[in-house]
């Protein structure tokens, strides 16, 4: 979620290109006092607020609180997904272009999901060509991403940071 002082001017510009007042945006849940402090910024809008203020808008609480539209991200999942798939054919090249550019793309838009799996990807495509460190290197980089995340979404990277280990004969590692 951006700043406060960065949802409130997406509010207030999305309020005033729909042509509502805040009393209007506000109603029936809200005070018009509460939309003012919250597009001067100095309110951090809570997640049910947000998702009022987004339907009471026609967008969606994803644009309001990032200013990226939703279908970004699920465009960009699905595009992982397809890459996914040319590096299960053992395309393991052409997989790494793909993943390569989806991260760029990610960490462009400032998505960290996104950007984990992209690393996760180019971490497997680095193992079936055999550039063990490079493989360790993105497992680390897509650990680090994942760190607040429960375990079972933090076991992929360490799977794959320990089997590269064990490929490169680091038995120790691979153990740790």
């Amino acid at each position: 979620m951006d700043e406060p002082g960065q949802i409130g001017r997406r509010v207030q510009r999305m309020r005033v290109e729909r042509g509502l007042t805040q009393k209007q945006l506000a109603h029936p849940s809200y005070t018009s006092a509460y939309v003012s402090t919250l597009e001067s910024g100095k309110v951090r809008p809570s997640e049910t607020a947000l998702r009022f203020l987004a339907a009471r808008l026609g967008t969606s609480y994803e644009e309001l609180a990032t200013g990226r539209p939703a279908h970004l991200a699920t465009e960009l999942r699905l595009a992982l997904t397809d890459a996914q798939r040319t590096l299960a054919t053992g395309a393991a090249d052409e997989a790494a272009v793909r993943y390569r550019r989806l991260l760029a793309e990610a960490e462009e838009l400032g998505l960290a999901p996104e950007q984990a799996q992209a690393r996760l990807g180019l971490g497997e495509c680095a193992l079936e060509s055999g550039e063990l460190p490079a493989a360790i290197g993105h497992f680390e980089e897509a650990e680090r991403l994942l760190a607040d995340e429960p375990l079972p979404l933090r076991a992929r990277p360490v799977r794959g940071r320990a089997v590269a280990h064990l490929l490169a004969g680091e038995l120790r590692y691979a153990c740790y």
